[in-house]
């Protein structure tokens, strides 16, 4: 579990810099403050190696507290899609110790993985969008 650096007094005093710039409360959570004063909440995750942040609201519309509770929301439905992935690669074990068992030729055991593992990864796929 991540500490959290930020206060609501810590929030209210931040002032906009000549450039936007971002204030970590620990773990993923980060406040955006923009030249403008404006304030943005964002979740700072990673998907296939790659950063993206998710805006989760502005402040003082969404304040401290309700930002960890919605960023923590979020990390729970990304948790939960990595679990999916990891319980869908091990249908592909599944796969491999149920042929194990049969008696089949090799080449049907060939085009029955090749089938079976395009399957799973069509699945992936639907999981991620």
């Amino acid at each position: 579990m991540a500490q959290h650096k930020l206060t609501d007094i810590a929030v209210r005093m931040l002032k906009p810099k000549s450039s936007s710039f971002q204030v970590s409360d620990g773990g993923s959570l980060y406040l955006k403050i923009y030249p403008n004063g404006a304030k943005s909440w964002l979740l700072r995750k990673y998907s296939d190696g790659k950063q993206t942040n998710l805006m989760l609201g502005t402040y003082p519309d969404m304040s401290l507290a309700q930002a960890r509770k919605a960023a923590a929301k979020e990390l729970d439905k990304i948790k939960l899609k990595q679990e999916q992935a990891t319980a869908s690669s091990t249908i592909g074990e599944i796969i491999a110790e149920w042929l194990e068992t049969k008696d089949i030729r090799p080449a049907t055991q060939r085009n029955i993985r090749f089938r079976l593992n395009k399957l799973v990864n069509d699945l992936r796929c639907s999981f991620k969008n």
